[in-house]
């Protein structure tokens, strides 16, 4: 067995000579082979992670969501994992707790165990956390034309976003086909959850479980504009039980079609289009955790070594 490292050396704001030569101590002293590859422009890690995609190989995404998203974009055959030096690190939320102790973290993820997760394939691309369609896709597309701009930190760039977001809202004429049920409205938002967290730790959802074969299902209904700064912060915070204009759903096989191409996102990717095709891909990728993950206790699951 082989580890791939691939690191984006501008991700988050790591001394990423220092983890490299972390990586190369702790495989050397482990006796595991490894090769230690920075990617050198966007989308690098795809390509990467293509030419390496083996069954016997681990690859490692070293960096946030968007390296995450990158990898599993470029694999089918190899075990994933993720060492989390990104800036949001949503999709890792759920697996462990980022510890401060980088050694530690590195070599307990390279010791870890292995386990079949789900995750989801929106019309060509695949994602871990979320693919979304509306306001809170322009929020994410505010904050990465912002980010290149400015060095106010990401979470005050949310808000800023979202308050731009609410004061020029884009409705859409939406038909939604969740498995056999069909649903026709205007719409704010739709949210398909493979992931509890995205944007930076927004969390609409307190019950996703990413082994179940099924994504949550948010739809937020057209809003009047003057009740929208009340709801719709409500979203962001994780508080929609019984929240007028917001439904939740389970589904597995999602269609969904606009009446104009409207901003999306997956794993704050964005991208435009009037339809989408989404799958859940059940436990179809293996993830290694790493030894301190509380994966167990969260889903009373049982993971190999």
């Amino acid at each position: 067995m082989q580890h791939i490292f691939i690191i984006n050396p501008n991700a988050g704001r790591y001394n990423f000579q220092k983890i490299t030569n972390l990586i190369q101590q702790i495989c050397d002293k482990n006796h595991i082979s490894y090769q230690i590859i920075h990617t050198q422009y966007a989308h690098h890690a795809t390509s990467i992670a293509k030419k390496n995609d083996k069954k016997d190989n681990i690859i490692y995404a070293i960096g946030g969501d968007g390296s995450a998203y990158d990898i599993i974009n470029g694999i089918k055959y190899a075990t994933f994992s993720i060492l989390p030096f990104g800036t949001g690190n949503d999709f890792y939320r759920m697996i462990a707790p980022i510890v401060n102790n980088i050694e530690y973290m590195i070599e307990q993820t390279i010791l870890g165990n292995i386990i079949n997760i789900d995750y989801g394939k929106c019309n060509d691309h695949y994602f871990l956390n979320t693919t979304t369609i509306g306001i809170d896709a322009k929020v994410n597309d505010i904050v990465c034309t912002l980010l290149k701009k400015t060095i106010i930190p990401k979470p005050f760039l949310y808000f800023i976003a979202a308050i731009m977001a609410i004061c020029k809202p884009d409705y859409y004429q939406a038909k939604i086909n969740l498995d056999d049920k069909i649903i026709e409205k205007q719409c704010l938002l739709i949210a398909i959850m493979n992931g509890k967290y995205y944007g930076n730790g927004v969390s609409p959802f307190k019950s996703v479980d990413m082994l179940d074969g099924y994504f949550d299902v948010c739809i937020i209904d057209k809003i009047p504009s003057y009740k929208l700064i009340w709801y719709l912060p409500k979203y962001f915070l994780g508080k929609i039980d019984n929240v007028p204009y917001i439904r939740i759903y389970k589904a597995k096989d999602i269609r969904i079609t606009t009446d104009k191409q409207i901003i999306s996102q997956s794993d704050g990717e964005s991208f435009y289009s009037d339809s989408f095709k989404i799958n859940n891909l059940h436990k179809a990728i293996r993830y290694q955790l790493p030894t301190y993950h509380h994966f167990y206790k969260m889903n009373n699951t049982k993971v190999s070594n």
